[in-house]
């Protein structure tokens, strides 16, 4: 373990709040020099100029945190409000200049006879991230190592953006950045002071591991400075740069485009599901982990790779763990075939269990070394706020109308981002958002949701600036976590809360749970902000919460349905006995069976047991780019020479919806657009949609008549593109192509096709009718109850049998819904 502190500037202790130290024993500092400037700006407030926020808290504090000289920014706790709000609109009156300031005296009134009952009894201190301000490198002086770095120890978080020095405004268009220059100045972060020793880590190791503070600089300049300090290293070769959401690794590639000052597709470009932009001449790809663990079947060396980077590797999702696995097997293979052409990786995150990943890559057996730095330091100062007391209001009340407090007293180009669970409460918070623009005497907003079911179009807007006295806000789900740097974001509004995914081997299917947070992720959100300007966090979870959270989530793959991983793990490393298959954790052995049993109902092994032996099939499933139960279908369309309307049909069914979010609520198009519903089912309606919406002219106008969204159809047509595209390439052997018999009529092919894959998913309408009893998969005796999902065209007439692709449960109601239903 390196510990490099640059000595010429006053470091303190770590307070609360700040990283735990590293299992490894290192000493951590932390710089806490600040810029003054700010500070006295903000002590020049006239005395009884109180906030609105401060005045409905019911508790501040303004005792120093921390030892010696100095002291760190204090932080407060705040009170979102005593009563419950649920009417929009007299929420919206209370927010008038008049009843503000009415409002604001009475809660004062009212806290300060609060505060002299609780005389005497102390109140909660909560501090600040103590963060350093940023540096400027100089030319002069030393130029050793330890001179150049203000410290590599364990941090918190991680980066994609920088401050723009400019505010240069990035512009989107097509997916591409235009840089104005042939390239800008490399920003001001603090691992740009790191750089002469990060790439003598890099070069002294197999295996590199950075963990460095949120807003570091990470993601962008490391791909840089290997690229213009190692370049014999890619005279031939790439740098693949992972990321786990497709959103963060579109936007790095503009990023980092634009300050090489080229066009992304070029030196940089990116590879995610269904879309990338690279050609000869890129270096620098940044792709999800999906995308680089797909590559594995056709290249499990990962050849056209000299240097793969695994980012946000704290994550730990399904694909991030069997990713690492292939990379430390491709690393093995390439040492061994030749030394001067081995596979250099870097491991990279802001919260990570350091010793756990020393420990997975160090193989001494086969000369692999690796090396671990912390980067730290950060551009601006945090500022956090927890709750004084655990509240009565739901999260999303409480993130509303802290959201509404926060719009009225904060400046305007002070930006917001809210953190919620899912796209419902996302749509909720958006429209009430919305509303505010109908008040004249409120500023406008230009409000952004972000997840993970929005058309690549619809997410890239939450990285536009908006016009002038209008601020943004941006609600999100965890996608926002890690990664992206959303320009002007100052303020973050934490829910404390994520939908987290568990599979159920009993029911045989994804269960989204709503949780509270891990330590990890809450300070992931908290970096959100204070990359750009100083910036504030406001928790709506108290700091004893904090305190009592886990460390980390658990990692995914203890907590997934394995059948694709399993099956990848066969194909491109030949692993036929997954008791070998090398993880940083290990899936139960429960989930490993019901793995092996899903893949022999499949076809795509002999049996349901070690060693597997794998059939034809096996490779065919993984060449669609989708679920395997959505694989086996395309398989089947193959088969079946019924390619156009079965991919049209798949292509509608990965995304969450394409229906509008107000198809509740107007009940005229709500009519309307059951025009287009089927009687036999989900399967039919989809390809119906597709087609009329493929055969209108006006396609903006046709969506709008009958509440499609136009956006989510325009990506259903790409990824429809795509997955033809993949049909069509594969070659069957005669013996695959099968016949439909005499089912000559669309409809009985259709139903033939799907009612084959999915054989295994029937139910049947209770004699009590309304509800569905369906079987356990492998096991008859094991019955439940469930329901046909209120988007399907199913809804009304509810047929005696029917079929269904997957299922999910929702916790408000305590019920398990059939999605994507077809009648038998």
């Amino acid at each position: 373990m390196v510990s490099l502190i640059k000595s010429k500037k006053p470091y303190l202790p770590i307070q609360n709040g700040s990283p735990a130290p590293s299992s490894s024993g290192m000493t951590q500092v932390e710089n806490q020099t600040g810029n003054e400037r700010r500070k006295k700006k903000k002590k020049k407030k006239k005395k009884g100029n109180q906030s609105f926020e401060e005045s409905l808290a019911s508790t501040s504090t303004t005792a120093p945190v921390g030892n010696g000289d100095m002291a760190v920014k204090k932080a407060k706790t705040f009170v979102i409000g005593k009563k419950k709000i649920i009417c929009d609109k007299l929420l919206l009156n209370m927010l008038k200049k008049k009843k503000k300031k009415q409002l604001a005296a009475a809660l004062k009134a009212k806290a300060a006879v609060e505060a002299s009952k609780n005389q005497g009894q102390g109140s909660e201190v909560v501090e600040q991230i103590p963060f350093s301000n940023k540096r400027k490198l100089s030319n002069s002086g030393s130029t050793k190592s330890e001179d150049k770095i203000p410290l590599l120890q364990d941090t918190e978080e991680e980066d994609y953006g920088e401050p723009e020095r400019e505010r240069k405004v990035i512009k989107y268009k097509n997916n591409q950045v235009k840089a104005n220059s042939p390239g800008v100045a490399t920003p001001d972060l603090p691992v740009t002071e790191c750089r002469e020793a990060l790439i003598q880590r890099f070069k002294e190791s197999d295996t590199l591991i950075v963990v460095g503070e949120t807003g570091s600089g990470k993601s962008t300049q490391i791909p840089q400075f290997l690229l213009k300090d190692c370049s014999k290293l890619f005279s031939y070769r790439g740098i693949a740069i992972t990321q786990p959401r497709r959103v963060a690794a579109i936007s790095l590639a503009n990023r980092v485009a634009y300050e090489l000052g080229t066009e992304v597709g070029e030196t940089v470009g990116f590879k995610v599901r269904f879309d990338k932009q690279v050609s000869d001449k890129t270096k620098i790809t940044f792709l999800t982990d999906g995308y680089l663990m797909m590559d594995a079947i056709r290249n499990k060396t990962f050849d056209e790779y000299s240097v793969i980077i695994v980012d946000e590797a704290h994550e730990r999702s399904v694909e991030t763990d069997v990713v690492l696995s292939l990379l430390r097997n491709a690393q093995t293979i390439r040492k061994v075939r030749n030394p001067k052409k081995q596979l250099k990786l870097i491991i990279m995150s802001a919260t990570l269990d350091v010793d756990k990943f020393k420990s997975f890559f160090s193989l001494k057996d086969h000369g692999l070394t690796t090396k671990a730095v912390y980067v730290k330091g950060r551009p601006f100062s945090l500022q956090l706020n927890y709750l004084p007391k655990t509240v009565s209001e739901s999260h999303i009340d409480s993130t509303w109308i802290t959201l509404l407090k926060l719009h009225m007293e904060l400046p305007t180009d002070h930006h917001i981002l809210v953190f919620l669970t899912g796209k419902e409460e996302i749509d909720l918070i958006v429209a009430r958002a919305n509303a505010i623009n109908q008040r004249k005497d409120l500023t406008r907003v230009f409000v952004c949701p972000l997840y993970a079911a929005l058309s690549k179009e619809s997410q890239m807007k939450s990285f536009e600036l908006p016009s002038d006295n209008t601020r943004k806000i941006v609600v999100s789900t965890n996608l926002a976590e890690t990664s992206l740097t959303i320009p002007g974001i100052r303020v973050v509004i934490d829910s404390g809360r994520v939908k987290s995914k568990y599979f159920e081997e009993s029911l045989g299917m994804n269960v989204l749970r709503v949780q509270l947070i891990s330590k990890s992720q809450s300070d992931q959100r908290a970096g959100r902000a204070g990359r750009e300007f100083e910036g504030a966090v406001y928790r709506l979870y108290t700091k004893s919460d904090y305190e009592k959270m886990e460390g980390f989530p658990a990692p995914e793959i203890t907590r997934s349905n394995l059948s694709r991983v399993l099956l990848l793990a066969a194909v491109s490393l030949g692993v036929n006995d997954f008791n070998e298959f090398q993880l940083p954790d290990r899936p139960s052995t429960k989930a490993i069976r019901y793995a092996l049993n899903e893949l022999h109902r499949f076809g795509a092994i002999e049996a349901n047991q070690q060693p597997v032996k794998l059939t034809r099939t096996a490779k065919r499933l993984l060449s669609f780019p989708v679920e395997l139960h959505l694989a086996r279908v395309l398989y089947l369309a193959v088969q079946y020479q019924e390619l156009s309307r079965i991919c049209a049909i798949i292509a509608m069914s990965t995304v969450e919806t394409v229906y509008s979010p107000d198809i509740h609520e107007k009940e005229t198009r709500h009519v309307k657009y059951r025009a287009l519903w089927a009687p036999e089912g989900d399967f039919l309606t989809f390809w119906r949609i597709f087609k009329e919406y493929k055969k209108s002219k006006n396609k903006k106008a046709w969506c709008k008549e009958y509440s499609i969204q136009f956006k989510t159809m325009a990506y259903v047509t790409q990824v429809w593109r795509h997955l033809l595209t993949v049909c069509q390439s594969m070659e069957l052997e005669e013996d695959e192509r099968l016949s439909c018999g005499d089912a000559v009529d669309f409809k009985e092919k259709l139903l033939l096709i799907f009612k084959t894959a999915f054989s295994h998913q029937i139910a049947r309408l209770s004699k009590t009718g309304g509800i569905y009893i369906v079987e356990n998969v492998f096991d008859s005796s094991i019955k439940f109850h469930a329901k046909i999902h209120p988007t399907s065209s199913l809804i009304a007439t509810k047929p005696g049998r029917l079929i269904f692709t997957h299922l999910s449960f929702n916790e408000v109601d305590n019920a398990v819904y059939m999605h994507n239903c077809g009648a038998l």
